[in-house]
């Protein structure tokens, strides 16, 4: 097993480019591993260079026009890339500004979301669809994944706009930990996690003073990587069962010997045997070894959906027609409310 401990951070920096020194001096004094920046209101004219921290790798997505853009500071002792997203996302016509990246810490492929969603822009659902369709391309590729940066929706203030983002957070079962002001009586920033039990701190807050006038939000995670204890399971394997090969070679059978043997043991046998010889040719059996139980609430149910909810998802990706996103997101919307529903149920019998 290997640990790492690492401290994560992000700040809306509003002009990241005279204030490096400022960045330099935080980033050394804080020991920040990964520093998520927001407002960097850089443009194609100004070098990587000119915001370079040393021993830092920098990764950015500007605007192309005045203000935004956003970047991320990764130590250069970590394996960082910039993630390149399935076309769907990219198709997305949404003011949301983002960069995502795959940093393997202690063996874990953690992906940071750096996003930022400016003040005055009103459509909250094409940043939530974008936000979506990153999460359906990402979460299959990762361990965990983490989003920081600033939605400018005050989560202290009861809004329709909370809820939806709250919404969005709760579908792929997210915890936005944050809970104080970061700009003054409002919560503007945020750091979002996949898996909670990472994060070993609380989430600290620095005033940035004349840098900016949001806070810096930090937290420390302690990372582990460790072989899982397993099963030896032997099953079926049913992932390429044709049902109409099968039929066919259950026709070509001669079951005449059945009829004729008198016995009823003998007769049953007779049919174990001839449809094991059948299932052994369509369905043979496997030995995997199996590391994560299954949730007592991840009924038989729940799996045929999730199955289904996938397949839709991978024949959108195939046609990338809009009827097979709606057909997929709906799949997606049902397996999310089953899954609330059963572990609603679950819990409450465990208490009764």
């Amino acid at each position: 097993m290997s640990v790492a401990n690492i401290r994560i951070a992000h700040v809306n920096i509003r002009s990241l480019c005279p204030k490096v020194n400022e960045i330099k001096s935080l980033i050394e004094h804080e020991k920040i591993n990964v520093l998520g920046v927001t407002e960097t209101w850089l443009s194609n004219f100004i070098d990587d260079d000119a915001v370079s921290v040393p021993g830092y790798d920098f990764f950015r997505v500007d605007r192309g026009s005045r203000g935004g853009g956003v970047g991320a500071y990764v130590q250069s002792s970590l394996k960082a890339s910039k993630l390149v997203l399935d076309q769907s996302v990219s198709q997305i016509t949404s003011e949301l500004e983002c960069i995502w990246l795959s940093v393997i810490i202690s063996g874990m492929k953690i992906v940071f979301g750096i996003l930022y969603r400016p003040p005055n822009y009103n459509n909250l659902q094409a940043s939530i669809t974008m936000i979506e369709r990153a999460m359906d391309d990402i979460r299959s590729k990762c361990d965990e994944v983490f989003l920081l940066g600033d939605f400018n929706i005050n989560l202290l203030k009861q809004s329709n706009v909370r809820e939806r983002l709250n919404d969005l957070f709760e579908t792929y079962s997210f915890s936005q930990i944050v809970t104080k002001p970061t700009r003054k009586n409002s919560l503007l920033d945020i750091i979002v996690t996949s898996n909670t039990d990472l994060v070993h701190s609380e989430v600290i807050h620095i005033d940035m003073h004349n840098i900016s006038d949001h806070q810096l939000t930090m937290c420390e995670l302690s990372l582990q990587h460790q072989r899982q204890p397993y099963e030896i399971k032997t099953f079926r394997d049913f992932r390429s069962f044709n049902l109409d090969a099968f039929q066919a070679d259950l026709q070509t059978f001669d079951w005449r010997y059945l009829y004729a043997v008198g016995n009823v043991d003998d007769k049953v046998n007779i049919l174990n045997s001839n449809l094991l010889q059948l299932f052994d040719i369509h369905a043979p059996l496997i030995t995997r070894k199996i590391s994560k139980p299954k949730a007592e609430w991840y009924t038989e149910c729940i799996r045929k959906m999730v199955k289904e909810r996938n397949a839709r998802l991978t024949k959108y990706k195939r046609t990338k027609r809009e009827s097979d996103w709606v057909a997929y997101t709906e799949m997606r919307n049902l397996v999310t409310d089953s899954i609330r529903r059963e572990k609603r149920e679950y819990l409450k019998n465990r208490m009764e």
